[in-house]
């Protein structure tokens, strides 16, 4: 039997709106592959964007839909803006809301609530309009209303990581609540989805490529906020060139690099620090085996981490604790410990400890042990960056032939270069007989023009020794 619904001139249900509404219900699937080929269009396309609009508009389709899409674009091209800026992706941008993480529900569990709840106000119409024709028809609506409610109910049982039962086991893989609730909202929400456990990388990062076999003398690695590799060959060979002048009149040796990237700060850790990729929230609640600090755990050392931000900046003061840290430090407890010594970095939005003062604080904890690993993560050098504090200092640094202002990219590099100097000066040989230094991802400028200066691929590291 099949429904047939009575359009005429006077209806208010127009066919575009039962198109629509029938497409966006029964095919998240094929919703969820447009939305992914839509979200990797460079931000901010308006004529694309919003242009979709205008076959709605001449469908005539319900004016209260193209408000809510309009909505719906105006908030994914702001939201897009901002994680492409601080090289988040959606999830991981938008789980840094505290808010979205009061709720135990995945994004499942709120696609799924949200079809059913559509399905049946939209089946609720279609009755009041067939009222009087429905006779048999009126089973298969029942059985399609029973069916979406018994798939959301599975999917309720499945979707939340805070539920741990055979049930869950036996539906989370292969059901039909996962097909049928294909997770539309990934692009707007995260909140407590199941995390799958990273992946070792093929190739070995540079931190264990240095210090996996090596257990001789102290050892450090630091991981620099937005160092990328430079494209144009005379400018990277002259960014080398600064830093490496300045640890060989301090006498030491140093050797550079390229290692790959991929996304945010925390998968750059994840990279060097597990030589994984993946995400930093599985371990949250799952201990490591095998991370950098595990392996020289084994090998004696005792191991240490700071950072210069807040530890609850991406959960770090959750997740570090189960890498084999046996001591962390982040800015709100150096903050606490030294309050009236302290003068905190305001160059970006991330007010923090200054990156010179965590190194001198990291370095002179590491004295207490006779075997010492450490890591260093800071946060100084992190866009949007604010460029009146670089007024009159000594680096003029020409970025080839490229057009375009380049203020903002040279108060970047000479903050990196400042601390890295800092570093060269201040290096204590008793102390750390081995430093790695590793970019974490290219600096994520918003102006065109300064992204195509780096590398999208790679980042260059340093390794410095005696």
């Amino acid at each position: 039997m099949s429904i047939k619904i009575p359009l005429n001139n006077n209806s208010n249900f127009k066919l575009a709106d039962e198109f629509i509404v029938i497409t966006i219900l029964l095919s998240p699937n094929l919703i969820s592959l447009i939305l992914q080929l839509w979200m990797n269009l460079e931000r901010p396309l308006i004529y694309y964007d919003y242009f979709f609009l205008l076959p709605l508009i001449c469908f005539s389709v319900n004016i209260y839909l193209i408000w809510f899409l309009f909505i719906v674009i105006i908030f994914s091209d702001i939201t897009y803006s901002l994680s492409k800026l601080f090289l988040f992706n959606y999830n991981e941008f938008l789980s840094t809301f505290k808010f979205f993480e009061n709720y135990n529900l995945s994004n499942n569990q709120v696609l799924l609530l949200i079809c059913c709840l559509a399905v049946i106000f939209f089946m609720l119409y279609v009755l009041k309009k067939l009222k009087p024709k429905l006779k048999k028809d009126k089973r298969i609506i029942k059985f399609f209303l029973i069916a979406i409610s018994i798939i959301y109910v599975l999917d309720f049982a499945n979707g939340s990581t805070k539920i741990n039962t055979k049930l869950t086991q036996t539906f989370y893989d292969g059901n039909i609540a996962s097909l049928t609730s294909k997770p539309l909202l990934d692009f707007i929400i995260n909140v407590n989805v199941t995390v799958k456990e990273p992946q070792l990388n093929k190739k070995q990062s540079v931190t264990f490529e240095v210090f996996k076999n090596d257990s001789s003398g102290n050892q450090l690695l630091i991981l620099i906020e937005s160092f990328g590799l430079l494209k144009n060959v005379n400018d990277k060979k002259n960014i080398e060139k600064i830093i490496s002048e300045n640890f060989k009149r301090n006498h030491w040796k140093i050797k550079w690099g390229i290692t790959s990237f991929e996304g945010s700060t925390t998968r750059a850790e994840l990279r060097e620090l597990l030589n994984s990729s993946g995400d930093y929230k599985y371990y949250i609640h799952k201990k490591s085996i095998n991370s950098i600090f595990d392996i020289k755990k084994k090998q004696g050392y005792n191991t240490i981490a700071a950072h210069s931000y807040n530890g609850s900046m991406f959960e770090r003061n959750l997740w570090w604790k189960n890498l084999g840290i046996n001591q962390m430090f982040f800015g709100e407890t150096l903050q606490e410990k030294y309050a009236y010594k302290l003068s905190l970095n305001s160059e970006s939005p991330f007010i923090s400890i200054q990156d010179e003062f965590t190194f001198d604080f990291l370095q002179n904890e590491s004295k207490k042990y006779s075997k010492c690993f450490s890591y260093l993560l800071t946060v100084n050098s992190h866009l949007p960056f604010n460029d009146n504090n670089f007024i009159g200092t000594n680096y003029k640094l020409p970025f080839g032939n490229n057009s375009g202002n380049l203020t903002e990219a040279n108060a970047q590099m000479q903050r990196i270069i400042s601390f890295l100097g800092y570093v060269a000066q201040e290096l204590d040989s008793t102390r750390f007989q081995k430093v790695l230094i590793v970019g974490d991802h290219m600096p994520p400028f918003n102006a065109k023009n300064l992204r195509l200066l780096y590398e999208n691929k790679y980042v260059p590291y340093c390794y410095v020794y005696k």
